[in-house]
């Protein structure tokens, strides 16, 4: 699934009403009385959101979540940055992925999306805790741990785990898998 806006429409306004797309698919598409969902980066901001809202519908919800400090670390930035400073950051991200500046075709459209993105993961404000467990992995590239803060957003079971490498490699850690099995989430997840 991919939140609105990512195919060249309208951008979604908040974080809920891109978890509330996701849920409606969810409910329709793949009906289930439990869900695990998996964010990474500014997905998990997305996948908490859509867990809460499930709840709200009476369903069980696992979190994964990569690379992604909780809300408390993320909201109240009243002034989003300069626009250079964000295309500076745009075009870090294209390099993080082994992109360069010009090479993608809808490119104006992601920079537009990307900007949207900061300015609504800047406001998210999460309406309470989720009553399911919640999974933490964090690159340990990191200065210091920023992950740890979501066991606060849940009265579920926390596990904390630090992967090798930085926010872009990460996701490709061929341990994931492994810790996912050992931990007993080998159930597939949506993400």
């Amino acid at each position: 699934m991919q939140y609105k806006g990512f195919d060249g429409g309208e951008f979604a306004a908040s974080v809920e009403e891109m978890a509330d797309t996701f849920v409606q698919q969810l409910l329709e598409k793949v009906p289930a009385e439990e869900y695990m969902l998996m964010g990474y980066s500014m997905g998990a901001l997305i996948a908490y959101e859509t867990a809460r809202q499930l709840e709200t519908a009476g369903k069980i919800v696992t979190l994964l979540l990569l690379d992604k400090e909780a809300p408390a670390h993320t909201t109240g930035i009243k002034i989003l940055p300069a626009d250079d400073i964000l295309e500076q950051r745009f075009v870090r991200e294209l390099r993080s992925w082994g992109l360069s500046d010009g090479e993608l075709p809808q490119e104006a459209h992601l920079k537009k999306m990307y900007r949207s993105s900061c300015n609504i993961m800047y406001a998210y404000q999460p309406a309470g805790k989720i009553k399911g467990d919640i999974v933490a992995f964090e690159a340990d590239g990191r200065d210091a741990p920023l992950m740890e803060n979501w066991q606060l957003f849940t009265t579920g079971s926390f596990d904390y785990h630090r992967l090798q490498g930085d926010h872009y490699s990460i996701i490709k850690d061929t341990r994931l898998p492994a810790y996912l099995f050992q931990l007993g989430y080998s159930r597939s997840f949506i993400h």
